[in-house]
């Protein structure tokens, strides 16, 4: 910077509050970009002078001057250039009272462009100018917001419309931190606080004028929200809904019967029976019950046709997932919204007309018999996270067909000349479509439009876009487990902005890259990449990549899992920044990067992957309940008994105890088959479905 003459009171708490992507919110990337660099290219010389109001003005050597008063936002600043709107100018003034904040305040906040982490000896990038002191910014809750002060700043028609959702009872994920979130998954919308207690400075993706009625409706949902609690879920919702049990029932008897005859022996008839209750179950507003139904009819199908989607391990975890819904269902308990575990009338299929989606990265999961490929994508309107997936069944054993490697199954055309990976690094418009419940995205016969983006991650919707992982870590400590939640695609996927990357290599053991990643805030999570021989192009471009330009990552998206206590993301795409432009690597379905240099020797050769004895002990017993729900009770033979046997014994010496139970109670009466000559399946099939709702428990756990 040039030399300068100020005059700071460091009453604007507003202007100081700010982050570099609340000013890209407020205006856009290039802007604040430009303001930065013109700031840290030290040519200009500025006055900037604070009244006893708070009002800023500032002087600039470039002939402007812009003018911040105290009673407006920073986006209704003045400036003498010829813009209209919010210009770099403005911006650049923010960004030096800033700067003039943390000299005045003798912040500990470090200016310098980079240093060197002590335990590594590897440059670590700091935080630069366009940064703010938000750091020290203790989290506050908008519950103590007062009526009055709601007044000031909501007409009394927005107030009005946010005590009419209020009553017809909605389900709020609500986050207290520094810039506190609340996300109306009954709305479909996400408002974030960026300044505290100042709600002129709120961002909401609906599509009303700011502050907007859903202001109101966070603060009185934040009040429901216990003083001691950082996060949490809370509804609405006054009245308790009426529980259809006898539904209930049919649907846990025909479930019953499904194990005991077994996929493999069920009548033609028993599928309509499904077909039925699914129906039922839709007209008693059971949404997610009635689509797992669907699924497990789709299962027995693929079954039936021998059609190689068929999935055993998919099978078994729908029918503990729907025990669980249904459990949760009959208790009627407030502990979890029955929105969540029913669905509304919101989750269904709908019709899509024209959408902009930003893609996010293509990411690939590997099942028994095939793999599904899924391009993520955000509807720059209404922030939805959608995926475009299609299945591919895996070569027959024997039949001398090699398996495609993930990049080329990433070339297959979606429409025409639209793909996966084109989709998952592109910007796109679709002229008609549908989306599914679970947010699946289904694009209709008009053409998709695929162009460059720019990358401009910062203009993403939360709670997609995460704040920092702190964020991220309090929104997992409020959610249920994932089978009592809204059934989504882009469940556990997030963004989150990338400040310093260190500790970068190849685990051996785990057979995983991995790297420790440092959030804005000094937050760490661990990126951790398994090796596929079929992804191994693309992995080898991220160890390459990350060694070589870790300073230049900007994002990641991925999917999110706690792995002890350890924040953990597998990458579904990278951002990095060079001079000119951002790029996007996408390891699970990029082709080799030549220009990369590889070292191919780190992730060569064959490696036994240490698992767990709990692991591996969790794995034989869902491989043994697949084989009875596919086989049915009525054909267990000796040798099952006796692995059942095993089985139970192995988990008392490992020390089980609720998981002990339905294994032990198979084990008995399976004995008690070989002593009977009427011998009944219901004990051992309600021991099964027990057991499937410990295995569906499990995942959420088990990494």
């Amino acid at each position: 910077m040039g030399s300068k003459e100020s005059s700071i009171k460091l009453i604007r708490k507003d202007l100081l509050a700010l982050t570099a992507e609340d000013l890209v919110v407020l205006s856009n990337r290039g802007l604040v970009k430009r303001a930065q660099q013109e700031l840290q290219s030290g040519q200009f010389d500025f006055t900037l002078l604070e009244d006893e109001k708070g009002s800023v003005t500032v002087d600039w050597s470039d002939q402007v001057k812009c003018s911040l008063p105290s009673n407006v936002t920073v986006n209704q600043g003045q400036c003498s250039c010829i813009a209209t709107t919010i210009c770099r100018h403005i911006i650049r003034s923010v960004l030096i009272y800033q700067e003039l904040a943390k000299q005045e305040t003798k912040s500990e906040i470090n200016l310098e462009p980079k240093t060197k982490n002590r335990e590594t000896s590897q440059e670590v990038n700091q935080q630069p100018i366009i940064e703010t002191i938000t750091a020290q910014l203790e989290s506050w809750n908008p519950g103590d917001i007062s009526d009055e002060e709601l007044a000031k700043y909501l007409s009394r028609n927005a107030l009005l419309k946010a005590q009419e959702h209020f009553n017809k009872g909605q389900v709020v994920e609500l986050v207290k931190s520094a810039k506190p979130t609340a996300y109306f998954h009954t709305l479909t919308c996400n408002l974030r606080f960026l300044v505290p207690k100042d709600l002129r400075y709120t961002y909401c993706d609906c599509a009303e004028d700011s502050p907007c009625s859903h202001v109101g409706l966070a603060v009185l949902a934040f009040r429901l929200l216990g003083a001691e609690k950082v996060s949490g879920i809370v509804s609405t919702q006054k009245t308790r809904l009426e529980v259809p049990e006898k539904l209930i029932d049919e649907i846990e008897e025909a479930i019953i019967e499904l194990i005991a005859l077994g996929v493999a022996n069920l009548p033609k008839s028993f599928i309509d029976r499904l077909s039925r209750l699914e129906n039922k179950a839709r007209e008693e507003k059971l949404i997610w019950p009635a689509e797992i139904i669907s699924e497990i009819i789709q299962q027995c199908g693929f079954y039936h046709n021998h059609n190689m989607l068929f999935s055993s391990t998919e099978l078994l975890k729908l029918i503990g997932e729907l025990c669980i819904r249904n459990d949760a269902i009959k208790s009627n308990s407030s502990a979890v919204p029955q929105l969540f575990v029913r669905g509304s009338e919101l989750d269904k299929t709908t019709s899509i007309s024209t959408s902009r989606l930003i893609g996010l990265g293509c990411g690939v999961k590997i099942h028994c018999s095939k793999v599904e490929l899924s391009s993520y994508l955000q509807d720059t309107d209404s922030g939805i996270v959608l995926a475009i997936s299609q299945s591919f069944a895996e070569p027959v054993k024997g039949s001398g067909d090699e398996p495609k490697a993930f990049w080329e199954l990433a070339r297959t055309a979606i429409v025409k000349d639209s793909n996966f990976a084109s989709i998952g690094a592109g910007q796109v418009l679709i002229k008609g479509g549908k989306r599914t419940s679970d947010y699946s995205l289904i694009p209709g016969r008009a053409l998709i439009n695929v162009n460059p983006q720019a990358f401009n991650w910062e203009k993403l919707h939360a709670p997609l876009l995460a704040e920092d992982f702190s964020e991220i870590n309090a929104r997992f400590n409020s959610l249920p487990p994932s089978t009592l939640r809204p059934r989504r695609v882009a469940e556990n996927f997030y963004v989150c902005a990338i400040s310093s990357v260190d500790n970068i290599h190849f685990s051996t053991s785990e057979q995983l890259v991995k790297a420790t990643l440092y959030d804005k805030q000094g937050n760490k999570a661990i990126l951790a990449q398994p090796f596929i021989n079929r992804a191994s192009e693309g992995i080898e471009n991220l160890l390459a990549k990350l060694r070589v330009e870790h300073k230049a990552l900007r994002f990641i998206s991925g999917l999110v899992q706690f792995s002890g206590l350890e924040l953990k993301i597998t990458p579904i795409a990278l951002i990095f920044e060079n001079k000119s432009n951002r790029v996007i690597l996408q390891p699970w379905i990029d082709k080799l990067d030549k220009n990369l240099k590889q070292e191919h020797s780190l992730i060569s050769g064959k490696v036994s992957i240490i698992t767990s004895p709990i692991t591996s002990y969790i794995k034989e017993v869902t491989s043994e309940l697949e084989e009875l729900i596919l086989l049915g009770l009525e054909k267990v033979s000796q040798p099952n008994i006796k692995l059942w046997q095993e089985l139970a014994e192995r988990a008392l010496s490992m020390g089980f105890t609720r998981f002990v139970k339905p294994i032990a109670k198979l084990r008995d009466s399976f004995l008690e088959k070989n002593h009977k000559l009427k011998w009944h399946y219901l004990s051992s099939a309600q021991a099964a479905l027990e057991l499937a709702v410990y295995l569906a428990l499990v995942q959420d756990i088990l990494v």
